[in-house]
């Protein structure tokens, strides 16, 4: 028995190695420099073994790929475009954009399929949407960025300065040495929590401050992640309807969870208190509000 079941294993191994083996001939074919992938996981083994960081590979890939214009990878046997040259890149994100809309539709399209809570989040933001889902948030959210509105939040970030410049003034009066990546990256996220979510993350106050201990878990990446990320990728979707199966979502869950919840509760409170700080959730409320509003007719005050 334990024979028929290695046999089967293997003969699995070898179906999947020769699916990949001929998806990893697209580049070839069309004539396009391809980095050498490596089996299973294609041309970016540190995604999934997290031996190196990612800004190290695609540091070396631009060396081997020195005055290349472009050149193609694989994520698993989905091949991926690589533009270098800064006139094309212009092209395609200004000029020709509307043939450049969708981005990474391949592996969104997986990653939604998982039909998980946090992943639908992730998958519903501009550099994930497509089409006219896309077209809709970028329309109802364009009006937010502009100079005016991002200048009006600038008293929150002097705010989260003084409390930067203050713990510096501290460990001056204490003689004591600081880690000053650590300091700058608690001014971030204070400022980050301030203007966007319209709370105060307790950066610099609390230690075991959540909103805090979350943000950095979304940023960092295991080997764990790295394998359902793997199982994704899997083709005629075994892994996507496992992982729907066993309700596992690729992205973090319990962190997406709670920033969606903080989102939320900050909208319940300005809704309720009337109070305007015209942060991003206040422009979110007005950029929402707005498209409510734009099936009404508008008539000039004169």
């Amino acid at each position: 028995m334990w024979i028929e079941i290695l046999l089967g294993l293997l003969g699995l191994l070898a179906l999947l190695y020769w699916w990949l083996t001929t998806k990893w001939e697209f580049w070839t074919k069309q004539g396009i420099y391809q980095i050498k992938p490596i089996f299973p996981v294609g041309s970016v083994p540190a995604l999934f073994t997290k031996k190196e960081h990612l800004n190290d590979t695609f540091l070396r890939q631009a060396k081997e790929t020195k005055g290349m214009p472009f050149y193609g990878l694989y994520l698993f046997g989905g091949p991926i475009f690589m533009v270098q040259d800064a006139d094309i890149l212009k092209n395609i994100m200004v000029k020709d954009f509307d043939y450049f809309v969708d981005r990474d539709h391949q592996i969104t399209n997986k990653i939604y399929k998982t039909q998980q809570k946090a992943d639908i989040l992730w998958m519903e933001q501009l550099t994930s949407a497509q089409g006219e889902r896309w077209k809709s948030i970028r329309s109802t959210f364009t009006p937010i960025f502009t100079s005016g509105k991002m200048k009006a939040m600038l008293v929150y970030v002097q705010e989260t300065c003084k409390k930067l410049t203050n713990a510096m003034e501290d460990f001056a009066e204490k003689d004591e040495a600081f880690e000053l990546k650590e300091l700058l990256g608690k001014y971030s996220m204070d400022t980050i929590a301030s203007c966007a979510f319209g709370v105060d993350s307790q950066a610099f106050t609390n230690k075991d401050s959540k909103f805090v201990e979350y943000a950095q878990n979304i940023f960092k990446q295991s080997a764990k992640d790295g394998l359902k990320l793997a199982l994704v990728m899997l083709p005629f979707d075994l892994g996507v309807n496992m992982m729907r199966l066993l309700t596992i979502a690729v992205t973090k869950a319990e962190e997406t969870n709670f920033f969606y919840e903080v989102v939320l509760e900050s909208l319940k409170q300005r809704r309720e208190s009337k109070v305007r700080r015209n942060d991003m959730i206040d422009l979110m409320m007005d950029a929402i509000k707005g498209k409510a509003m734009k099936s009404k007719p508008r008539y000039s005050e004169n």
